[in-house]
């Protein structure tokens, strides 16, 4: 069993506790009625309360010093903590910017322009799913635009996860990509929902709890659309 620690601070008090009751007892030996002491005995005993006050006061000034040493200790923690996390709320805030702009020049628009042209898939549509669009495909079609749309939900379940790891920044993605990642998710609720049942029922699940998180913020970014609020590009 390791042995367990005291505190400094706690040691210190204890001891100067300790010097303390001493003192007291010593005072109350020299002035007891009745007790007759030698003038040996009395030098002795005055030497003693001597020693006791200034062990008193070095224990005392070390306890202040300790004191200090740990203020300045916990100051010091406290800022390069606050630098620590500045540091990472940066990198962050950059990672994420640059995730963003590759990805808004990059796969995703493609695979976005591949499902519009080759399909004539509209994310955005209120009306028209998924389904209604698989179904007036062949086989090889419906196929290919199921793998089309496998590779965008993985690219915004990595991001899904970037964020719920703080690798990635919350509102600088929603910004980004909030009615991309919503409006296609809705597209093809019916899609997911298959994949879930049938393939793995823990496939795109961070991408799934986001859409669902930044649906709902979506909707409250209507509300401010009036007063001039910011919302995310579409």
């Amino acid at each position: 069993m390791p042995k367990s620690k005291i505190p400094i601070k706690f040691f210190i008090l204890d001891k100067l506790k300790l010097l303390i009751i001493s003192g007291f007892c010593l005072s109350i030996i020299i002035n007891f009625p009745g007790l007759s002491l030698s003038q040996e005995e009395t030098n002795r005993i005055n030497e003693l309360k001597e020693k006791i006050n200034n062990s008193q006061w070095i224990d005392s000034l070390t306890l202040l010093v300790l004191s200090i040493t740990a203020v300045t200790g916990l100051w010091e923690l406290n800022t390069l903590n606050k630098q620590l996390k500045s540091n990472h709320d940066w990198n962050r805030r950059q990672l994420s910017q640059d995730l963003l702009f590759k990805i808004g020049t990059g796969d995703i628009v493609k695979i976005r322009e591949k499902l519009k042209k080759e399909f004539k898939a509209n994310l955005n549509s209120k009306t028209e799913k998924y389904d209604d669009i698989a179904k007036s495909l062949t086989q090889d079609k419906k196929e290919d635009l199921d793998i089309t749309l496998i590779s965008l939900f993985n690219y915004f379940e990595t991001i899904a996860i970037g964020i719920k790891n703080y690798t990635l920044d919350d509102e600088i993605c929603y910004q980004y990509l909030g009615f991309i990642l919503v409006n296609s998710w809705k597209w093809a609720l019916t899609f997911i929902k298959d994949k879930q049942d049938h393939v793995d029922a823990t496939i795109w699940i961070d991408f799934n709890k986001l859409a669902t998180k930044w649906e709902k913020q979506l909707e409250e970014d209507k509300s401010r659309i009036g007063r001039g609020g910011k919302t995310p590009t579409g």
